[in-house]
């Protein structure tokens, strides 16, 4: 399984920036994936090689991956309201995506066998035919699905010579089980066993009646996955690096109760010298001018004055 641990993200340029940059996970990560709720999400996890575990709808989704955690990382994540909240549960806990379980498709392995065909001269045939895989078993998989209908292996037979099949080093066979009377090939039987995926939970029922009742009983394989459940939980937060020092929570008022995070630049000479005198930042220069021109503008606009400049008080 891949290794994923918390990274900590560029802080943005822009000012402010979404909170979601401060996420230790984020989509497209190799580092530090997050996944999406949903059978897409679950689909990308497993082709990144993460296990994904069938969906537990007792718990909250979980949708980024940590197998390990750093001490020198805090776990926490941002509220709705600018706190600092503890994670609370294990960060390592396995993936919870919602979405229905992937089981391996079932591929019967290929097979050199051909059916004999027409022999026009000794040891000679033609229209030889592809026997389909899918009909192959060994009888080791004929006795457990005999053993799986109540049967014992005297129910089991051998018929790839009666159907005069060529091997060309094929070990599997054409095995049969006499069911009430009935034939039933053990590969197709196993095809339909798997038809949800190998290994996807199920049992065989040969108390039932296929159609009309009056049809002698006939094995048929039953499903056992759970209904998913069509509404997933709510995911668990994701954790979040801690603000640093040049930034703050903010929202961005009533207008817009957006939480973002602002930055305020760190440039060298910023603070006041021994003397009480300060030297300003290119920031806050810039921020001077503006306040400036904005004084200018309403002394202009609203009071009437011309010929109105700011200059410091010496």
């Amino acid at each position: 399984m891949p290794t994923s641990v918390p990274t900590p993200q560029p802080q943005p340029t822009t000012n402010p920036f979404p909170t979601s940059a401060l996420n230790l996970f984020w989509p497209g990560s190799p580092t530090s994936p997050l996944f999406t709720n949903d059978p897409a999400g679950r689909s990308a996890a497993l082709a990144a090689g993460f296990t994904v575990p069938a969906y537990d709808p007792t718990k909250p989704s979980k949708c980024w991956a940590a197998t390990s955690w750093p001490t020198t990382i805090p776990q926490g994540y941002y509220d709705g309201t600018g706190n600092l909240v503890p994670l609370g549960a294990d960060p390592t806990d396995p993936l919870n995506i919602w979405g229905p379980t992937e089981y391996p498709v079932y591929e019967p392995a290929p097979t050199p066998a051909l059916y004999m065909g027409l022999e026009t001269a000794p040891a000679t045939f033609i229209d030889q035919q592809p026997v389909p895989a899918s009909m192959l078993a060994t009888q080791d998989q004929g006795n457990a699905l005999a053993l799986a209908w109540g049967l014992t292996a005297a129910a089991l037979s051998d018929q790839s010579a009666a159907q005069m099949m060529t091997r060309n080093g094929e070990t599997r066979g054409l095995w049969y089980i006499d069911f009430n009377g009935v034939a039933y090939n053990v590969g197709q039987q196993i095809a339909l066993q798997n038809a949800n995926g190998v290994g996807a939970p199920g049992h065989w029922d040969t108390t039932m009646s296929v159609g009309n009742v009056s049809q002698p009983i006939t094995p048929v394989w039953v499903s056992d996955i759970p209904p998913l459940n069509p509404n997933p939980n709510p995911p668990r937060p994701i954790p979040q690096r801690q603000l640093l020092p040049n930034e703050r929570l903010q929202a961005g008022g009533l207008m817009d109760p957006t939480l973002m995070v602002w930055t305020t630049p760190l440039a060298a000479g910023s603070a006041p010298s021994a003397g009480g005198s300060a030297t300003l930042s290119a920031y806050q220069a810039a921020q001077l001018t503006n306040i400036e021109s904005i004084l200018v503008q309403m002394a202009t606009q609203r009071l009437g004055l011309t010929g109105v400049s700011v200059t410091p008080k010496s």
